[in-house]
């Protein structure tokens, strides 16, 4: 399956394409070299109030 047809069979909503989004970001080594960490906007720690649009909060490592 390409690329283009994965994004086409997504759901409306955009919880999976996060899902995904974040699992590249983990997971291809041009990214995973340069981040410490991947959160949903949920999950991330620092996270205060409401959802105002942020999918994903990445760590890089030079910090």
């Amino acid at each position: 399956m390409t690329f283009e047809a994965l994004l086409r069979n997504l759901a409306p909503g955009g919880r999976e394409f996060e899902h995904l989004c974040k699992w590249l970001l983990e997971n291809v080594p041009e990214y995973r070299s340069q981040l410490k960490q991947v959160w949903l906007w949920n999950d991330w720690p620092g996270r205060r109030g409401r959802d105002i649009g942020i999918d994903l909060v990445a760590e890089d490592r030079e910090r």
